[in-house]
């Protein structure tokens, strides 16, 4: 944006004076006969006087501060109007200043932005050897894809159905889980209680369970049930062993039962060979 500084020095004419005039002329011919003759321009004439040139203008009038180029590009103007650089003669630069800001900022011919015989040929080379598939065969691949995907994804959402059915199974689990641990730990409080009670039952007054007789006493006790435990742990194993030999027993005889019985079930099955055999000879 240009402003134009100009000192000027108006000529004026008023109508207003002609006004005045008119009033103190004393004539036959009518008042619109007198202004007609002293009709002049009512618009002003001024004298221009320019103290500043455009370029200069400019300058003052820019508080941006910017590089030309910049100001150029803010403004939507090509940056350059001559080359500066090895690359503002390339052909990719041209045709960036061609698409961006019009043929009208284009100093060259707008012919070089479109590719060689050779480039096309090149270009064609390219597509055979990076895509040497044709478009049926990448979109029936694609087709693949999407199959294997959405096969992907009914297997994962029956996966989870499984697991969300499981839901209830698994909280019931952890429920007699944590019933368990707490039973456990009901039991070992009871039981530490009870031999706290025997202890001082055995000593006849409350005793103080930091005291270090009462934590002899203690041990020894819980010595003492750890091993009825160990005998009872081994005495079940020992019935159960008793049980597995017994079975092994009854399985034996009851074998050697049935042996005497597949034994005379053979004879029998014998003889009639054996009788045949007799009567072929005697022939």
């Amino acid at each position: 944006m240009s402003i134009n500084l100009f000192r000027t020095r108006p000529i004026l004419l008023s109508q207003q004076l002609l006004k005045n005039f008119s009033k103190h002329c004393y004539t036959t011919t009518s008042k619109g006969s007198i202004v007609s003759e002293l009709e002049v321009e009512e618009v002003p004439i001024y004298e221009v006087e320019p103290l500043h040139d455009e370029e200069k203008l400019q300058k003052m009038c820019d508080i941006s501060r910017l590089a030309p180029h910049h100001l150029n590009i803010i403004h939507g103007r090509k940056p350059y109007n001559q080359s500066y650089e090895s690359y503002h003669d390339s052909v990719w630069y041209r045709k960036r200043m061609l698409g961006r800001y019009g043929i009208e900022a284009a100093e060259f011919h707008p012919g070089i932005c479109w590719p060689t015989k050779e480039a096309i040929e090149e270009s064609l080379e390219f597509e055979r050897l990076a895509y040497p598939k044709s478009i049926q065969e990448v979109w029936k691949e694609i087709e693949e894809k999407k199959k294997i995907a959405a096969e992907k994804i009914r297997a994962r959402e029956e996966y989870i159905d499984k697991t969300v059915a499981k839901f209830d199974e698994w909280r019931a689990a952890l429920d007699a889980k944590i019933a368990k641990k707490e039973a456990e730990v009901q039991a070992a409080k009871e039981k530490k209680e009870r031999l706290m009670a025997e202890i001082r039952e055995q000593f006849g007054y409350n005793i103080d369970p930091r005291d270090e007789r009462f934590k002899e006493i203690l041990a020894l006790k819980e010595k003492e049930d750890k091993k009825k435990k160990k005998e009872e742990k081994k005495k079940k194993k020992e019935a159960k062993l008793l049980s597995w030999l017994n079975s092994q027993v009854n399985e034996m005889n009851d074998k050697k039962d049935s042996q005497p019985n597949e034994e005379k079930a053979e004879e029998a099955s014998s003889k009639p060979t054996q009788d045949a055999q007799t009567n072929i000879k005697t022939d």
